[in-house]
């Protein structure tokens, strides 16, 4: 039997079409989808990463608790209306786009800051998720503009919560997967909608 294709030290157990070589189940678990670029059509794949986003999911709602008290002892439930906002748009950006990284998703989180900030002169969003992320929260605050200082802080928190979970490397998708396995989790139903729309548009979705 081969050795893995992605240590060299345990056997390689599993046919991985991303690495064209044998696997072994270890490497598989821990970097499928995160620094190996699984294809959607892997049979390991879609249950492996069913099975993670489920219990990140869980990690995830228990490591951001803090976040949450800490917004609504100065912000209320605005804070939490804002918070599902950027949940459910960043979601939705990254519900079909496999090789959406940690670090992809923190910096258009940080784009939209920048461009929040009175004191930063913002230029073109450079990612993707940049320009995902600002077109929802730009037509949110049209007909909110009051939210803008409670949405600043709101962001602020989550960066800094973001960037704790997903490492200082942030070549993963420790976020991401935590992040999507909470949203499934709470509102299913919104979470089908986001992944079955069939165009990139930004748009506002929140839990019902």
């Amino acid at each position: 039997m081969a050795a893995c294709a992605y240590c060299g030290q345990r056997k390689g157990k599993r046919v991985c079409p991303a690495l064209s070589g044998a696997i072994c189940t270890v490497c598989c678990g821990t970097h499928r989808g995160s620094t190996i670029a699984c294809p959607t059509d892997c049979v390991y794949f879609l249950p492996g990463e069913t099975y993670q986003r489920e219990r990140s999911g869980r990690d995830f709602v228990r490591a951001r608790q803090p976040v949450l008290e800490a917004l609504t002892r100065e912000w209320g439930d605005r804070a939490l209306v804002l918070l599902n906002l950027l949940d459910f748009t960043c979601y939705g950006y990254a519900a079909n786009r496999p090789d959406v990284s940690d670090h992809e998703l923190l910096a258009g989180l940080e784009h939209v800051r920048a461009c929040l900030s009175p004191l930063t002169v913002t230029a073109a969003a450079p990612l993707a998720s940049a320009q995902h992320l600002w077109g929802v929260v730009e037509s949110w605050l049209k007909q909110e503009p009051r939210d803008r200082d409670c949405l600043r802080a709101v962001l602020d928190q989550v960066i800094a919560f973001g960037r704790e979970s997903a490492g200082p490397e942030l070549v993963g998708r420790h976020l991401v997967t935590g992040l999507a396995g909470m949203v499934e989790a709470r509102a299913p139903q919104q979470a089908e909608a986001l992944r079955n729309k069939t165009d990139n548009a930004p748009r506002i979705i929140l839990p019902g």
